[in-house]
C-alpha cells in the first residue's frame, strides 16, 4: 500500500501540468489552493464594497476590517456604474489604492465586478469582461498578480432559472471559456473566481461543469464560488446545505462560499432568516472556506457586520463571524506570510503542513540550500525531486536531526517528498 501511494504521489507530480507554474501568483492544485510560496491558503473573509459602492470616494475601511482577523477581502468594483457621478469613482488609481490598502493588512484582495448582478445575457458578461483589458486597468492588475484574486463577475448568468437549463448549461461553460481564455491571452496568471449561475445560487451546476472549465483554462487556475442565499434552493435547511455542499467537494473543483449571509432579500430586504451558524459549523468540519456578506453599507441592515463600518460598532451578526469559538475569524482566519513580506525567499522557517500532528518538519530557506529540521521521534525518509519527478536526492534524518540540502543550480520549483516508514505517511511540499 505504502509504495502504491508513492507512485500515485509521483504520477499526480509528473502529470498535473499546473505545477509547472511559475510562482508569481496564487494557484491551486486540485481543490487547494496555495500562495506563491507554495503555502496552502484557505479563505476566511468578508465582502466589502470600497469607497462606499462609490459615493465616498475617500472612505476605505481595509484597516478596520483587518481587526476581525480576516484574511481575505472581496471587494465590489463596476465597471460601468450606471450612477455617472459614483462612477467616476471607479478609476484605477481608486482600484490601486483599495487593493494595496487591502495587502498592506496581510489580507488577500478579491476584486469583483458587479455590474451584470443576476443578469442572464452572456454576451454581455463577455463585453464586461474587456474592463480587465483596458491599458489603466490591465497595468494595476498586473503589477499585483501575485496578490490579488479576480472574481470575474459577481452573481451572473442562468442555468435552472433558464427556459431550457440543459442549453444554458452548456452557455455557462462555453462563456466563462471564452472569458477565461481572453484573460489568459492578455496575460493574467492569477487565480480566476467564477461565480455559481442562478444568483450565485446553483452548487449543483458547478459540480456539474466545474472540471470542464478548469480543463479549458490553460492555467487550470480557476476556483469557483458560491452564494448560500439557499431558503428555496436548500429548502433553508442545514442538513440539505450540507448536502449541497458535499456534492461539489465530491467533484473534486475548487470552491469557496463567496457569500454566507444571515438573511436573505425577495420581495423585501431581510425577508428570509438563513441558518447561517450551523452552515458554518458544517464549512468548519468539512474545511470548506467561506466569506461573509457584508461589512457594511447593505440594502439589510441586519446583514451589516457593523453598524458604522467601524470595528467598534459590530453588530451582533458581526461579532459572531468574529467571536465564534466554533467558526470565528479571529480564531479560524490564517494570513498568508507571503503579503507580509511579499518574499519566499526570507530566512523565516515554513512549517511543513501535516496530516497528523507528530509529523513535524521545518524547512529553512537558506541562500544555496534547504535545512530541514526534524523534530519526529523516529527516523524519516527525505528525498528531493525534479517537478517532472527525477529524483535528486535522498537521505535518512533522525529525530531531532537537521540536515542541509544543496539547492539545484537551475531556478524553478522543486518536490521535496517526507515518508515516515513507521506509520507509512507520506508528504509533499513544492518548495522553490
Amino acid at each position: 500500500m505504502k509504495n502504491s501511494l508513492v507512485i500515485l504521489l509521483l504520477l499526480l507530480f509528473t502529470l498535473n501540468p499546473v505545477f509547472v507554474l511559475s510562482t508569481n501568483h496564487f494557484y491551486t492544485v486540485g481543490s487547494k489552493l496555495y500562495d506563491p510560496c507554495a503555502v496552502e491558503f484557505n479563505i476566511k473573509g468578508v465582502n466589502y464594497a470600497p469607497y462606499n459602492w462609490g459615493y465616498s470616494p475617500t472612505e476605505l475601511l481595509l484597516n478596520e476590517i483587518a481587526e476581525t482577523g480576516a484574511n481575505t477581502v472581496r471587494m465590489s468594483w463596476y465597471a460601468n456604474h450606471p450612477d455617472v457621478q459614483t462612477h467616476s469613482v471607479y478609476t484605477a488609481a481608486k482600484l490601486s489604492a483599495a487593493l494595496d490598502a487591502c495587502t498592506a493588512e496581510g489580507m488577500l484582495p478579491i476584486l469583483e465586478l458587479h455590474d451584470q448582478t443576476c443578469q442572464d445575457n452572456p454576451q454581455a458578461l463577455i463585453s464586461l469582461t474587456d474592463y480587465y483589458l483596458q491599458s489603466d486597468i490591465k497595468t494595476v492588475f498586473m503589477a499585483r498578480q501575485d496578490k490579488v484574486l479576480i472574481n470575474i463577475a459577481n452573481e451572473s448568468l442562468y442555468v435552472l432559472w433558464a427556459t431550457n437549463p440543459a442549453t444554458a448549461q452548456n452557455t455557462f461553460i462555453s462563456t466563462y471559456n471564452t472569458i477565461i481564455a481572453k484573460l489568459r491571452n492578455a496575460g493574467y496568471t492569477c487565480p480566476l473566481i467564477i461565480d455559481a449561475p442562478d444568483c450565485g445560487t446553483n452548487s449543483d451546476a458547478l459540480a456539474a461543469v466545474g472540471q470542464k472549465i478548469i480543463d479549458a483554462d490553460v492555467l487550470h487556475n480557476v476556483i469557483f464560488s458560491i452564494h448560500t442565499y439557499w431558503y428555496a434552493f436548500a429548502n433553508n435547511n442545514p442538513t440539505t446545505m450540507l448536502q449541497k455542499l458535499q456534492v461539489v467537494i465530491n467533484s473534486g473543483i475548487p470552491f469557496v462560499l463567496g457569500e454566507v449571509a444571515n438573511q436573505q432579500d425577495d420581495t423585501q430586504s431581510c425577508q428570509y432568516t438563513l441558518p447561517y451558524q450551523q452552515l458554518l459549523i458544517g464549512c468548519q468540519s468539512l474545511g470548506i472556506n467561506w466569506m461573509a456578506w457584508s461589512w457594511n453599507n447593505d440594502v439589510c441592515p441586519n446583514r451589516q457586520m457593523t453598524s458604522t463600518g467601524r470595528f467598534i460598532n459590530l453588530t451582533a451578526y458581526g461579532s459572531d463571524l468574529i467571536n465564534n469559538t466554533n467558526f470565528g475569524l479571529k480564531t479560524k482566519a490564517v494570513k498568508s506570510p507571503y503579503l507580509s513580506v511579499n518574499s519566499c525567499n526570507s530566512s523565516s522557517l515554513v512549517q511543513l503542513p501535516s496530516a497528523v500532528s507528530y509529523l513535524g518538519v521545518t524547512i529553512l530557506k537558506e541562500n544555496n540550500c534547504w535545512k530541514i529540521i526534524s523534530s519526529h521521534s523516529t527516523p524519516l525518509q527525505i528525498k528531493l525531486y525534479s517537478i517532472l519527478g527525477k529524483q535528486l536526492d535522498s537521505r535518512m534524518l533522525q529525530p531531532n536531526e537537521s540536515q542541509s540540502i544543496l539547492k539545484p543550480t537551475d531556478k524553478g520549483e522543486y518536490i521535496l517528498k517526507i515518508n515516515d516508514d513507521k506509520s507509512g505517511v507520506v508528504k509533499q511540499k513544492i518548495i522553490n
